[in-house]
């Protein structure tokens, strides 16, 4: 399962505005799409591989209105913090990965023995039925062979 960001989420875990992450999407460097209510949704591996590569904004060449931006007026996280934001969720999602795989491979194992069972099942009622069709068909009586109660699929299975 892919795990997502709402656009506000996504802005504050990269330190800027939500134009910007807009921006992103619109160059292709993030993957994002709108939902039926029309909120975005970002993919989550998409924009934290690229917040891992990108330049971080500084306070000196970032502005907000024509003013120099100050990181404790409009909560713009240090670059420092910012990767290891990006490290922890980069882990997490990795994590989540593996578990999603273990799990898979447990079905997977548990479908194919039972998948086993059922086949052993299904050839042992084969041999059985044939074994009874070929007593059938050497019986001595005079009566009509009772074949025509057994259901077609099985009939063709006698030889």
């Amino acid at each position: 399962m892919q795990t997502t960001y709402t656009l506000p989420a996504a802005a504050k875990l990269a330190g800027c505005s939500t134009t910007t992450i807009r921006r992103w999407i619109s160059n292709g460097a993030v993957i994002g799409r709108k939902n039926e209510g029309g909120d975005w949704r970002i993919d989550s591996d998409s924009f934290l591989a690229y917040i891992a590569t990108a330049q971080p904004a500084t306070a000196a060449t970032r502005s907000l209105r024509g003013a120099t931006a100050q990181p404790e007026a409009n909560n713009i996280v240090p670059y420092e913090e910012h990767t290891s934001l990006v490290i922890m969720e980069l882990r997490d999602a990795l994590n989540r990965e593996r578990e999603n795989v273990a799990s898979e491979r447990r079905l997977n194992s548990e479908l194919r023995s039972e998948n086993k069972t059922l086949r052993d099942d299904l050839f042992g009622l084969m041999r059985e039925f044939r074994e009874i069709a070929q007593e059938l068909r050497q019986s001595n009586s005079t009566e009509e062979r009772p074949m025509h109660k057994v259901s077609r699929w099985f009939g063709k299975l006698v030889p």
